[in-house]
């Protein structure tokens, strides 16, 4: 289906692109890549098209496409975009580890941009300097962050949560249970903000927070965290064992073209790249740049426990550059639409 440029890309959505244009450049490419996805798509769309019964049983319900996505993709000039965006989400790299969806997303929107808007590349890669530690940021210890009367508050509060509501779906990488945003907690991540503010040198805002309840099988294998965690404030409730967690210098994001047949542990010969050990206790916290150092643990020693409580924050002002979703409106790319509603779409950006 040839782009007509007069069809407004995405114009029923109120986005402003009416009067974009598409280049007969982007004509081209859009035509030379796999056109295999537009046979599920066109057919999904259409009111004749019956999902064969073995498909209808197996997919639980799930619609192939939202309604609203159907009605996107009937712009010709939104489909051909979707079209690259689906290639490029196809096809780009995998990185081997849990927390790394962030990175995919701005590589594939980079690769993106080179092919529908290369004027935009770099302005688009400069913005997200905002995301970046000063380069001689190196982690802070508190070794007495809260009173003796607020510590056994939030032992007691660990301890009311039912177990059953506590997430196991990260024991088999982390050996840990997690619960996300609990209401006493998100209290304190939120009056921690200034001091938090402070330390790092720059205003933040809060990210999410999460109790961490590592058991004997517990274990953290280098990984970076995604930017609405770029400063971590890691607070030590109580543990059965010393465990040190281990840092590297503040690095470049890497880029995820790199990273084939690679695994992090590899990080641990790189003449580059220099870890230092630190060790909490209860009552303990340390403050660290996990979007922008390396950092891991070892296996937890044998009959050891570590019940910590983690405060993520990113700078003030930066909410935008930390949710995909917000990318087309904050640079004023509107193109970049049809790439980030495939992402919140799918599961085709999945890091693993």
């Amino acid at each position: 289906m040839p782009i007509d440029p007069n069809v407004g890309l995405g114009a029923r959505r109120g986005r402003g692109v009416a009067s974009l244009g598409i280049s007969e450049r982007i004509r081209r490419l859009c035509h030379a890549l796999p056109r295999g996805p537009s046979i599920d798509i066109r057919a999904s769309m259409s009111h004749e098209w019956q999902e064969p019964e073995h498909l209808a049983n197996n997919r639980q319900e799930k619609p192939m496409l939202s309604h609203a996505m159907r009605e996107r993709l009937a712009d010709p000039a939104y489909l051909d975009l979707h079209l690259v965006a689906s290639s490029i989400l196809r096809d780009i790299q995998k990185v081997p580890w849990y927390d790394a969806h962030f990175l995919r997303r701005f590589a594939a929107a980079r690769q993106y941009l080179q092919i529908v808007k290369p004027e935009a590349l770099e302005r688009f890669s400069a913005g997200f300097a905002k995301l970046q530690p000063p380069r001689d940021f190196s982690p802070i210890k508190l070794e007495r962050l809260f009173s003796d009367e607020v510590h056994q508050r939030i032992r007691d509060t660990a301890a009311s949560i039912p177990r059953d509501d506590l997430k196991d779906y990260e024991t088999s990488d982390f050996g840990r249970l997690i619960y996300h945003d609990q209401p006493y907690f998100l209290e304190l991540q939120r009056e921690l903000v200034p001091l938090v503010s402070k330390l790092v040198g720059q205003k933040v805002e809060t990210g999410y927070n999460f109790l961490s309840l590592y058991g004997g099988s517990g274990k953290c294998d280098p990984h970076m965290d995604e930017p609405v965690s770029m400063y971590t404030l890691d607070f030590c409730i109580d543990q059965g064992v010393n465990w040190p967690i281990y840092f590297s210098q503040i690095v470049d994001w890497p880029n995820v073209e790199n990273l084939a047949d690679w695994h992090p542990r590899q990080l641990l010969q790189d003449p580059k790249i220099t870890f230092s050990s630190f060790e909490l206790h209860p009552g303990e916290a340390l403050i660290f740049a996990g979007s922008s150092q390396w950092h891991y643990r070892d296996s937890i020693p044998a009959g050891g426990y570590s019940n910590l409580l983690f405060f993520h924050y990113y700078p003030d002002g930066t909410h935008d550059l930390v949710n995909f979703e917000h990318w087309p409106r904050h640079f004023e790319i509107p193109e970049l639409a049809p790439l980030c509603d495939l992402i919140a779409e799918s599961s085709s950006d999945m890091a693993k």
